[in-house]
This record gives structure tokens, C-alpha cells and sequence, in this order.
């Protein structure tokens, strides 16, 4: 089984995405966007600066309208893990992103 990106790898990820160039040469675009892509998850929760309030990202797109509580995020995580048909790796429930701050953060 693959190991999963420590928060370090994440960030530096998404570091070297934010510092790509809106114009930069489709070389330098595939140096970066392929090993973010590698390690990003296609399913993450995000939260609030607190980690009071957590969202469900699923394929880029929200999975809720709102936010909820994060421990009722956590349970819902669980549960679709728990559940779901195995076509992806489950939903880490140690990480999120905080888009307030731009970071990956450990829960």
C-alpha cells in the first residue's frame, strides 16, 4: 500500500503549485503539477482556522452546503469510509485543509 503524504509533502506541494507562473512553460507546469497531483487527495475535509467547523471536498467539488462541526464531519468520514464501495482510497481523517491559512493542517 502507497504511504500517505505527511503534511510536510502536502504543503510543499501546494507551495510550488501557488508559486507556478499563470504563463509558465508546459514543462515547468508538468514538473509541478504532476507530483501535486500524486500526493493531493481527491477527497479531504477542510477546515476553519479554529477546526471548529469542517466541509467535505469530493472531486474538487463541496459535498454539503454548509459547514458542519468538526466532530460531526469526522463521524460522517468515518462512516462513508466504513461504507463506501473501494474505488478510492478512503478519506483521511488526520489532515485537512485550511484554505484560511493556505496549508494543509493535522487534525
Amino acid at each position: 500500500m502507497k504511504a500517505k503524504p505527511t503534511i510536510e509533502q502536502l504543503n510543499n506541494a501546494q507551495d510550488e503549485w501557488m508559486k507556478l507562473a499563470s504563463d509558465a512553460p508546459k514543462e515547468e507546469t508538468n514538473r509541478v503539477i504532476k507530483p501535486y497531483n500524486a500526493v493531493v487527495p481527491k477527497a479531504y475535509l477542510n477546515v476553519t482556522p479554529d477546526k471548529a467547523m469542517a466541509g467535505l471536498m469530493i472531486d474538487g467539488a463541496p459535498m454539503w452546503a454548509e459547514r458542519r462541526p468538526l466532530a460531526e464531519a469526522l463521524a460522517f468520514v468515518r462512516n462513508f469510509n466504513a461504507n463506501m464501495f473501494r474505488e478510492r482510497p478512503p478519506i483521511r481523517e488526520d489532515i485537512a485543509w485550511c484554505g484560511h491559512e493556505g496549508k494543509w493542517v493535522n487534525l
